[in-house]
């Protein structure tokens, strides 16, 4: 049974296949050149924490740290934190596939996330998103 996280209003809320369908166009807009790159980032962010906010999205969380028993997957700490295998921008069907998560504690999770901080990797990501990737 999934154990819905506490910060998280349990009152009007869209489901998440709705949340995803609107990042989908978010991501057909941008690669359209409909919306600035700006644009585009804050859509995004706001839509990922619309996504984060649902429920199925608190029974991904959970799958996930359930199959790693509540520890990190790379070095065995404690976890605390969901990552994306592949990520969302490019991979929107696997948003909710729990083999596409991996539990990891903060410390991993800036390891693994280093990938996106260099610029190169950045604009590859928004240059590429929308590009049959969904």
């Amino acid at each position: 049974m999934a154990v819905i996280h506490p910060r998280i209003s349990h009152g009007s809320r869209r489901a998440a296949k709705a949340v995803i369908g609107s990042m989908r166009v978010v991501l057909q807009q941008r690669h359209r050149g409909e919306r600035t790159r700006g644009q585009f980032l804050r859509s995004w962010s706001a839509l990922r924490r619309e996504l984060r906010a649902t429920y199925e999205y608190a029974r991904f969380v959970e799958e996930v740290r359930e199959r790693a028993g509540g520890l990190c997957e790379s070095c065995g700490d404690p976890g605390c934190l969901v990552h994306h295998i592949k990520p969302v921008v490019y991979h929107l069907r696997l948003a909710l596939v729990a083999d596409n998560g991996k539990y990891l504690c903060t410390t991993c999770h800036e390891t693994e996330d280093k990938w996106l901080s260099t610029k190169q990797n950045r604009k590859l990501v928004s240059a590429n998103s929308g590009k049959g990737r969904l």
